[in-house]
This record gives structure tokens, C-alpha cells and sequence, in this order.
């Protein structure tokens, strides 16, 4: 129960995904995303995917990170360059995302108001 650092952050943030050697954390309803490295408990990198990244649940599979954006579509993140490698256009109705989730092989995205759950295959 001792406070071992304290970071200050440049924009406000969610949920943090905690890497091997970094915490990644996602912007709260902006697109500047924050990497603090883990060693030396400084800010790295501040990726910016020019889409606003909605909520306060993503997703990470060991591989990529799950980002709502825009409340229609996931930026999947690579969690290594933090480079995105592909957009899944989840809601292409005119609803909203509440939440990701993964299980193997599959990626789950639920709806906020009409009551609709999808899933992506991801395995490959």
C-alpha cells in the first residue's frame, strides 16, 4: 500500500491496459492516447489515431488493443508499434458502441441503445 510513482498525464485518459514493458491508456472521448513506459515511469509516446476514441471499455488479446472509435467502429492497435493495423466497422447502423470484449478468437461489441451484440472472427 505504498505509492511507488505518480505520472502526469498531457490528456485525459480511461481504462488503462497494462503491457510487459509499458501501461498503454487509451484518451477518454479524445484521440491522443498515452504510452508510460514502465521502467522509468515517463511518457513515451503519444499516438494519436485521429479518431475519437469513445467509452471506457477496450479490449486486449496479448497480441492487439481494442479501441472503440468514432462510437461506430474498433481500431484494432498493434501492442507493440501502437500502430493500427485495421478497422472493423462494427456499427453501420445508426447505433453506438458500449463495450468490447475478447474471448479466443472472437471479438464481442455491444451496442448502447438498440440491445445488439456482434462478433468478429479475429483468429487469423
Amino acid at each position: 500500500n505504498e505509492l511507488l510513482a505518480t505520472v502526469d498525464l498531457p490528456v485525459d485518459v480511461t481504462v488503462p491496459i497494462v503491457l510487459d514493458d509499458a501501461v498503454f491508456l487509451p484518451a477518454s472521448f479524445g484521440s491522443g492516447n498515452i504510452i508510460v513506459d514502465r521502467t522509468s515511469w515517463t511518457v513515451t509516446a503519444t499516438p494519436d489515431y485521429g479518431r475519437q476514441i469513445s467509452g471506457s471499455q477496450m479490449a486486449f488479446d496479448g497480441r492487439s488493443i481494442y479501441l472503440p472509435a468514432d462510437r461506430t467502429d474498433v481500431l484494432v492497435v498493434d501492442a507493440h508499434t501502437y500502430e493500427v493495423t485495421e478497422v472493423i466497422e462494427a456499427m453501420t447502423f445508426n447505433d453506438s458502441i458500449n463495450a468490447v470484449a475478447i474471448a479466443p478468437g472472437a471479438l464481442w461489441v455491444a451496442t448502447g441503445d438498440a440491445g445488439i451484440l456482434q462478433r468478429f472472427d479475429i483468429s487469423s
